[in-house]
């Protein structure tokens, strides 16, 4: 076993301390029975998905973008000791340049689109405080950087309502993406961001299959769903599975 591979061990161990969710057990079984080898992170803020991931058991190689300043500062602390994990200061959309992000006071709500009404009603801590000028790339441009293969690879992105403009930098290279996880909201948070149905349909016309449904934010007084995490596999992928992988 190589050095890098032996001190991410070492390092999965320790986050191992910290029992994680049920989702991200979910989601890590998925990825190792389709031999995912590669985590794509969009919108990783100080690394909470990424760890929660290692501590869900996922082994294989995470990329991480985070474009906000301190939000970065965060995650690179929490890459630190995990030679298989790599973070860079970068924002994800649809064709590389500059771009002015709003950040939020409570940090995970920053978001390259104006916040709506609603969202400020629901929780007024995230209001934006500040702008910050950020690097754009996209991610055809990390698949190709990075040497990673979409076909043994998984996509999350949780950017606050710029899910959509992700896809579109993804290119050609979308359709090949084992897995994709995105944060999708069923009401407008952010000005002018699409909603869950049209999530669903664009990813069913690439070739992918919504796989599982994880609900975020209930409103304690509706009850009703504000957004939630879709999980989609790739169709093709999803079509071997059979009553043999029922634990997953």
């Amino acid at each position: 076993m190589g050095l890098k591979r032996s001190a991410a061990l070492l390092y999965i161990r320790i986050a191992d301390r910290v029992r994680p969710p049920r989702h991200a057990v979910a989601i890590a079984k998925l990825l190792e029975l389709l031999d995912i080898e590669c985590l794509v992170d969009v919108g990783a803020n100080r690394g909470q998905f990424a760890t929660m991931m290692r501590r869900a058991g996922f082994r294989g190689r995470i990329l991480s973008l985070e474009p906000v300043s301190d939000a970065f500062a965060g995650l690179q602390h929490a890459s630190q000791g995990d030679p298989l994990w790599t973070v860079e200061r970068v924002g994800v959309g649809a064709e590389p340049g500059r771009q002015v992000i709003h950040v939020s006071g409570n940090s995970v709500s920053s978001s390259f689109l104006p916040m709506g009404s609603r969202h400020l009603e629901l929780a007024p801590e995230s209001s934006y405080t500040r702008d910050e000028e950020v690097t754009v790339t996209t991610i055809a441009a990390l698949v190709a950087s990075h040497g990673i293969d979409p076909a043994t690879a998984m996509l999350k992105a949780d950017v606050q309502g710029f899910e959509w403009a992700v896809l579109d930098g993804a290119g050609a290279a979308l359709e090949d993406f084992a897995v994709l996880l995105l944060e999708l909201s069923l009401m407008e948070l952010y000005d002018g961001q699409p909603l869950l149905p049209e999530f669903i349909a664009r990813l069913t016309s690439t070739g992918h299959t919504l796989w599982n449904f994880f609900p975020a934010w209930i409103d304690k007084v509706e009850g009703r769903l504000w957004w939630a995490d879709g999980l989609f596999v790739r169709s093709d992928l999803a079509a071997r599975f059979g009553k043999s992988h029922r634990r997953v």
